[in-house]
């Protein structure tokens, strides 16, 4: 089932003051579309914290694999990481960083919309 076979892999450099944010709205999201699949979250190499926070922050949930590299290698490599850590058939691509050239609400309504979709062609 569509729900359960997907990874959503997040590649994180020195991302913790976002970290509770997105995992806090990845969580929301999860309970409310009632997913069952898995996030990836790749601290590359990270020195403030980052996976020590997505750690406290997701106590309890499940869903959330943290991987670590040693150092940074690079965004490329992170999602190449993550990928591999993972049986899931579907891979979701998602970055913390906030691009100033896209919405804040794309990527809720986008997947709103996918969720509603994959649900009417079930």
């Amino acid at each position: 089932m569509i729900k359960s076979d997907f990874a959503v892999i997040v590649p994180a450099f020195n991302e913790a003051p976002v970290i509770p944010e997105l995992i806090s709205e990845l969580r929301e999201a999860f309970s409310h579309h009632h997913l069952e699949g898995e996030v990836i979250l790749v601290d590359d190499g990270s020195t403030d914290n980052t996976a020590e926070i997505a750690e406290q922050v997701a106590e309890g949930w499940s869903a959330l694999k943290i991987i670590r590299h040693q150092k940074n290698l690079g965004k490329t490599e992170s999602m190449v990481t993550g990928a591999n850590s993972t049986s899931k058939k579907y891979l979701v691509i998602s970055f913390p960083k906030r691009d100033p050239a896209v919405p804040r609400e794309t990527g809720r309504r986008m997947g709103h919309r996918y969720w509603t979709k994959a649900r009417s062609l079930q």
